[in-house]
């Protein structure tokens, strides 16, 4: 909503300052002048959103889902609740792909844990997931190259991947 306000109030200088200058200036001729260069000006202003939108949809979408998020806990939140879920769940099968193609074991429910920072973007923080229960997987080399890979991938240090064995 701020963004539409600011976009608004911009437009509401722009022609007050045009009128402004049309009423100061004496000769007729250089009022034409001057509406001429602000109506251009006011045009360029008003064709701002369209050329935003088709130059980056994506910034566009993301203003729209903030001007609508009244309390905090409207669209904007819910959406960014779904994105962040939607992304645990890819990441966390993309991880459970790697690991059992890099190793052979099957993790079981790997689940990421991630933290909004102070400026507002959410990051992960750590990974917790159980493998399958052989020989293989019970092997304490086998388990430290799986969290220093999935470390690795996600730049987290090895410390923040607990992996247990399910069934041990």
């Amino acid at each position: 909503m701020n963004a539409v306000m600011q976009y608004v109030s911009h437009l509401v200088v722009l022609l007050i300052l045009t009128t402004f200058l049309e009423r100061v200036l004496p000769s007729q001729r250089a009022s034409r002048y001057i509406r001429f260069a602000f109506g251009f000006v006011v045009l360029l202003a008003l064709l701002r959103p369209i050329y935003t939108l088709v130059t980056n949809p994506w910034q566009v979408e993301n203003a729209i889902v903030h001007a609508f998020d009244f309390s905090g806990s409207g669209l904007a939140s819910s959406r960014s609740q779904t994105v962040v879920l939607s992304m645990k769940q890819d990441l966390a099968k993309s991880i459970a792909l790697s690991v059992y193609e890099t190793t052979g074991v099957t993790l079981i429910d790997p689940v990421i844990i991630m933290d909004t920072s102070p400026s507002g973007s959410t990051m992960v923080t750590g990974v917790r997931a159980m493998m399958t229960a052989n020989d293989r997987a019970n092997s304490k080399a086998v388990m430290q190259t799986i969290r220093t890979q999935i470390a690795i991938q996600l730049g987290l240090s090895p410390n923040d991947v607990t992996i247990l064995v399910a069934g041990g």
